[in-house]
């Protein structure tokens, strides 16, 4: 991994990122001009990028924050070594998740830079997963493709490895705070045929919330199963299939600590549920 600091900025990339990004990449990586899936607000943005210095296109998403709160600028200056930007922060999250095996894109550069107004900006470039499908999307795709009893397989051992994943997570006090159906990613055969093995299969994204230590450990578990189970509430999922996970997540802890988390489950859920109706209240009130 190489590395370049100075006063200003603060760099992480992997080896062959320069040779794929080009000479002075740190120069314009802020200032280059892309539009595919671009997507911005409230000063940050991602967008696909295609590059073709290495004569094969490699296609990253690069994350780009503009305008990072002007406290962030002050306490870089007493912690130089501490990650502050959100870019920093995804790069180490994901690079910790591949150390303890879960599939995860490559990160391949990551930085942040201090202007001459103390303004601090940052970015991430993550490979993109190619030819792979969200599970909001694979789901029904699945079924569509999928006789209805192959269907039903398939889920069985997509939502066990789901519960494995949960599982790889929690038990190192780490919990992801954005664990919806749309952060996990598997290639987009496997909608038209039930895999032999799930383990290795199901790729997690958007490491930038990760929260690592047992302090709110219980409150942590509690939110990322919470933002599973309401966004499994989707279009061929079924009751039983929620509950097959959390049979599968939930049977190796203890009996009290496990009637807990499901009423705190449950009532995490039910504010979703408020939240959701009260956006779509303001949504149609504007229209």
């Amino acid at each position: 991994m190489a590395r370049r600091e100075n006063r200003r900025d603060r760099l992480v990339s992997q080896p062959e990122w320069e040779s794929i990004a080009g000479v002075g990449w740190a120069d314009r990586i802020m200032e280059l001009e892309l539009s595919d899936r671009f997507h911005s607000k409230q000063g940050r943005s991602i967008v696909r990028w295609t590059v073709t210095n290495l004569g094969n296109p490699c296609v990253v998403y690069l994350k780009r924050h503009y305008k990072l709160p002007r406290w962030m600028s002050w306490a870089r200056r007493y912690l130089p070594n501490k990650d502050f930007s959100p870019g920093l922060q995804e790069y180490h999250h994901l690079q910790w998740a591949v150390k303890q095996g879960i599939p995860v894109p490559k990160a391949l550069a990551a930085g942040e830079f201090q202007g001459e107004n103390g303004q601090l900006q940052g970015f991430i470039a993550i490979a993109e997963l190619t030819d792979m499908i969200g599970l909001h999307e694979a789901i029904p795709e699945a079924e569509r493709k999928l006789s209805p009893e192959d269907f039903r397989w398939w889920k069985h051992g997509l939502f066990a490895e789901l519960a494995r994943l949960s599982h790889l997570f929690h038990d190192r006090n780490a919990y992801h705070q954005d664990w919806y159906l749309c952060h996990f990613y598997i290639p987009q055969r496997m909608c038209d045929t039930p895999p032999a093995e799930w383990q290795g299969q199901v790729f997690v994204i958007d490491f930038h919330r990760l929260r690592t230590g047992p302090i709110l450990g219980f409150q942590s578990r509690m939110k990322d199963l919470a933002q599973l189970q309401y966004s499994a509430i989707w279009p061929g999922v079924t009751a039983e299939d929620r509950q097959h996970f959390w049979k599968i997540y939930s049977k190796s802890l203890p009996r009290i600590y496990r009637k807990l988390l499901r009423w705190g489950i449950e009532i995490k859920m039910a504010l979703y549920r408020r939240n959701h109706r009260r956006a779509e209240r303001r949504k149609h009130a504007h229209t």
